[in-house]
């Protein structure tokens, strides 16, 4: 799909729903501009974000869908033909959500990389909202869809406000089923939109070793995969030897082997902001050349290969790159545990970065253990709202107002016995995280216990003496 323009004005609401998911026997959460997923260990919270992510990036079309074979069929005899949409979906409504969780069901063992009868048990349903229709009429769509065969292309259009989409095909050459799955790839596209799920990244807590040894490691499976093209009667044994990554991993892997290959693109225009903002905490910029060495610029012009940078500058290498070269409005980022290799200072300032990007319209859903970074997302919700010496307090502390979030744009979300849970978001407080709190007052309870025990020892032996 080659869509020239956003399909919508708004980011569609997106809400999962999971039952005997893992570690999860039940859960629902539905993602907001920000999307904060808390818990302790082994509680589900990576599974979750690798579904979700795998799932915005890409669904199957094997199924069929009411009524598109007759507009194919339509579409070929005619070369042209105008599609009510609108109309088309809410007629349709229930068969589509059935559509799209069979769609989840079958990427899940791909996404996770291992067996169907893994998830037999499992259920996971990505619900989508009756309203989508309405943003279906509201937006604006002219572009070209590719075939199966990428020089075949047929034009798509429809107006802002109109229920009407015009698909335009240039000549019979195409295959039915080549048609017909592509417009089943458009829906999805409509339903999730293109621009706003069809390119998510997600930053995996694995990234400071990929940064150092993603060449190596397609190196290896390139090898590997070369070998097996001439000796394919050991295809079981070659593959024994290569490790096994969840679909994220092995994306981002690729996304870090293209880096040489970006280094001129730009991300949206107005990200300069963002990315200064970035080189304050890391303290210099990065570098990739084409055959993708990276290094790291210090302040003065001194250089250094990533390899020899501090670990803050590693663990921040692959978010500098997005938004230097890919971020755009409307797109999607995640980030398992952002506060990785940071000290809480650092933490705070990327706090302050990603309500920055959530400002520019793009959607950021994170994993995190940072007591320091929920916090400073507080301040940010607290200072959003109105009050004589709100000024004053932003003044003094340097917030802008390109870094405040008003509690709509916050979702937050406890992993916690076996279950997802909402987390109240405040306006006079900010995120209610319970699971911070309880074992910040138990650590705080114990190290008085213990202090004061020993000082009163201490002060009967003194008084003894």
């Amino acid at each position: 799909m080659d869509m020239d323009q956003n399909v919508y004005d708004e980011m569609p609401a997106w809400t999962f729903q999971v039952e005997n998911f893992g570690y999860i026997n039940k859960g629902a959460l539905t993602l907001k501009p920000l999307t904060i997923l808390c818990g302790q260990n082994n509680t589900g919270k990576t599974w979750m974000m690798y579904s979700m992510y795998g799932i915005l990036r890409h669904l199957p079309t094997d199924e069929p869908l009411p009524e598109i074979a007759e507009l194919t069929n339509k579409l070929l005899v005619d070369g042209y033909v105008e599609w009510n949409i609108v109309e088309w979906f809410e007629r349709n409504f229930t068969v589509i959500q059935t559509y799209i969780n069979q769609a989840v069901k079958q990427r899940l063992p791909e996404i996770l990389n291992t067996e169907p009868e893994f998830f037999s048990e499992t259920v996971f349903n990505f619900l989508i909202s009756s309203d989508t229709s309405r943003l279906f009429q509201k937006g604006k769509m002219k572009g070209m869809l590719s075939s199966v065969i990428p020089v075949e292309r047929f034009s798509v259009e429809k107006e802002r406000h109109s229920a009407i989409v015009k698909i335009t095909l240039p000549n019979n050459r195409f295959k039915a089923s080549d048609i017909e799955n592509t417009i089943k790839e458009l829906i999805l596209d409509l339903i999730i939109n293109k621009k706003m799920g069809m390119n998510p990244l997600l930053l995996p807590s694995e990234r400071n070793g990929l940064h150092l040894l993603f060449r190596e490691l397609s190196i290896r499976r390139t090898a590997l995969l070369s070998l097996w093209r001439g000796n394919n009667e050991n295809f079981s044994d070659l593959t024994s030897n290569i490790s096994r990554y969840a679909e994220p991993i092995a994306h981002y892997i690729n996304w870090l082997n293209h880096l040489g290959l970006n280094n001129q693109s730009k991300s949206f225009d107005d990200a300069i902001v963002e990315l200064d903002f970035l080189e304050k905490i890391i303290k210099g910029k990065l570098e990739v050349d084409k055959d993708n060495n990276i290094d790291f610029l210090l302040e003065g012009d001194q250089r250094l290969g990533l390899h020899l940078t501090s670990s803050t500058v590693n663990s921040l290498a692959g978010l500098w790159f997005y938004i230097r070269h890919t971020a755009s409005q409307g797109y999607v980022l995640m980030i398992d545990e952002p506060e990785l290799n940071l000290h809480p200072a650092n933490q705070r300032a990327l706090a302050r970065l990603l309500a920055r990007l959530v400002n520019k319209g793009i959607r950021v859903i994170i994993s995190t253990h940072s007591d320091y970074l929920i916090r400073e997302i507080n301040s940010l919700i607290m200072l959003s709202q109105e009050h004589p010496q709100r000024a004053d307090l932003m003044e003094k502390y340097g917030y802008s107002e390109a870094e405040t979030l008003t509690p709509e744009q916050v979702g937050a979300y406890l992993f916690d016995k076996n279950s997802i849970q909402a987390m109240e978001v405040s306006k006079d407080e900010g995120i209610i995280a319970t699971t911070f709190d309880e074992v910040i007052n138990d650590l705080n309870e114990t190290s008085d216990d213990i202090f004061y025990t020993y000082r009163h020892w201490n002060n009967k032996v003194e008084d003894a003496a």
